[in-house]
């Protein structure tokens, strides 16, 4: 999925945007997926990790709030990782998909303008007045 966010596509290239918002949609479902696992397995591990890391501080004879959730913030640390990547990715799947649909918006109407501003399409079928070429 990395690859393929980090990959260039062709903007000018209207049929490339739409494949490239349809491949969007697949890695934008995958990694949500994948963020909702990886915390789900973060949360169950994190469950057993407080309990092992709060009796263990009872045992010495208690430790500092701070030194608890340092040390239960140390032991998630692998989980965390995957847990922020796997937002980025999801979030970056986000934020392409709003770009190719302002660049698809850009492509419908350009296709308009040369269909019916510039092309001497219905709305622009008078003669022009040579004094004003634009």
């Amino acid at each position: 999925m990395q690859t393929y966010l980090e990959a260039h596509y062709e903007i000018d290239n209207p049929q490339a945007c739409v494949y490239r918002a349809v491949d969007i949609g697949v890695y934008m479902a995958r990694s949500g997926k994948l963020l909702a696992d990886a915390e789900h397995h973060r949360d169950a591990f994190l469950n057993g990790a407080i309990a092992e890391t709060i009796k263990a501080a009872l045992e010495d004879g208690g430790w500092p709030a701070k030194v608890i959730q340092d040390k239960i913030a140390a032991l998630a640390k692998d989980f965390n990782i995957v847990c922020k990547w796997a937002e980025r990715v999801n979030r970056t799947c986000t934020h392409q998909n709003s770009t190719l649909i302002t660049i698809l918006s850009k492509h419908k109407e350009e296709m308009k303008m040369n269909q019916f501003g510039g092309g001497g399409g219905q709305f622009n079928s008078q003669p022009k007045d040579p004094r004003y070429p634009f």
